[in-house]
């Protein structure tokens, strides 16, 4: 006769394997918590750094992104930079004054390769150079006239979004004396970019 109860050795054969069985599981919870937990809550730093075409100021940004969501978890901090050759332009009675809060994306460290739209790269890459600076800073001290043309038609071109243009200027005329073919110069260039 059979019993509906489990005898001696049916009662084992269950417990020994769902006691590891189900202590298994529940580790297996646990790291998957703390695995979600390490991508979404803390997630990885981006930062990168964006151009003001109207200040021709630069400004750096981090902030901290969920790897699932990659929502922004905590407030972007951004410190905000100058350097010699932008001071020197900006300081210049003839800089066009805005009051335009335009910030254009020179890097960002979230994205890998060139798939972004890094507008500002061209510009930012020259006045960050030194030797670029060095240059155009001289430049510009002993030929203010021609210096002024220059400055604004690449203060002109940045406002535009026209930032690919600007190293072909620079490089059309940085031996040009004569201001008609100067500014000849710099016409040809800038018909032939748009």
């Amino acid at each position: 006769m059979s019993s509906a109860f489990p005898t001696q050795s049916n009662k084992g054969s269950w417990q020994s394997w769902a006691v590891p069985v189900i202590s298994g599981l529940i580790v297996l919870g646990l790291v998957l918590l703390v695995v979600i937990y390490q991508f979404e809550w803390v997630g990885r730093s981006v930062s990168g750094e964006e151009f003001n075409p109207y200040t021709f100021e630069t400004r750096s940004f981090s902030y901290r992104q969920g790897l699932i969501t990659k929502r922004q978890l905590k407030g972007i901090k951004r410190t905000k930079k100058q350097d010699s050759l932008s001071k020197f332009i900006s300081a210049q009675p003839w800089f066009p004054a805005s009051t335009q809060d335009q910030w254009d994306l020179m890097e960002d460290s979230t994205v890998e390769g060139d798939s972004l739209d890094w507008r500002s790269r061209p510009l930012v890459r020259l006045l960050k150079n030194e030797d670029f600076t060095s240059f155009w800073l001289d430049w510009s001290a002993t030929r203010p006239e021609l210096a002024k043309y220059l400055w604004l038609t690449v203060i002109e071109l940045a406002r535009e979004d026209q930032y690919e243009s600007i190293p072909l200027i620079f490089d059309a005329v940085s031996e040009i004396e004569d201001p008609v073919i100067f500014r000849d110069k710099i016409e040809e260039v800038m018909k032939t970019a748009n």
